[in-house]
């Protein structure tokens, strides 16, 4: 077997090449051309170009590829809240429109980067010890959108509800859709337009609400 080596130093570097035929035969007539690409520009070139994938394998996408998926829960008004809370921290479009009213923007209540595994467990924690107290007519309840409004025997009849998470800063009104609870979203995406960022605060965790009651 015949076999030869070119070294290249660059600083602190050290850099080798090694060409070997197989056993009993010659080195190929093109061993001293592929020995000689062992140049400066050579490895220059090789240095960038791992740099550069390194770059893309690291690079973090515009949408997570995977996404954590909430359980549905919509038997009551206050656990389809719930629910819709987490589905919009956790990006999950799919669990979010089958505890929401249908809305053509509701894409816009997943703009923000979703929230992990770690962060849900925590946010769910805080909602399962959160009073939610459902109004009644004559009650004074701030929306999502800022608007305020006395509820009206209408407001809280026929599978309609209006919730009021303790310590939120506004109500989220409900409907009753074939024995499943969802969430009107058209406020919180009004809200969301208004600002045109996402909001500090979920609706069931937000600075303390005058009730007016």
């Amino acid at each position: 077997m015949a076999a030869r080596t070119r070294h290249y130093i660059n600083g602190h570097f050290y850099y080798e090449m090694t060409v070997t035929s197989a056993s009993g035969n010659p080195l190929p007539d093109a061993a001293a051309r592929y020995l000689s690409s062992l140049t400066f520009e050579a490895v220059v070139r090789a240095h960038y170009a791992r740099l550069k994938a390194g770059t893309r394998a690291t690079r973090r996408p515009d949408r997570p590829e995977a996404r954590t998926r909430v359980p549905v829960a919509g038997a009551t008004p206050e656990a389809a809240l719930k629910t819709f809370v987490l589905a919009v921290a956790a990006g999950d479009e799919t669990t979010l429109r089958v505890v929401s009213q249908p809305d053509a923007d509701l894409a816009r209540l997943l703009r923000r980067p979703p929230a992990s595994r770690e962060a849900l467990a925590r946010t769910k924690a805080r909602l399962d010890q959160i009073v939610m107290k459902r109004l009644k007519p004559g009650d004074t309840a701030r929306m999502a959108d800022g608007r305020s409004r006395i509820l009206q025997p209408d407001d809280i009849r026929g599978g309609r509800l209006v919730i009021w998470p303790e310590g939120a800063s506004y109500a989220t009104e409900l409907r009753n859709v074939g024995g499943h609870w969802k969430v009107v979203a058209r406020p919180f995406i009004a809200a969301r337009k208004a600002v045109g960022r996402e909001p500090s605060r979920s609706p069931a965790n937000g600075s303390p609400a005058r009730t007016g009651r």
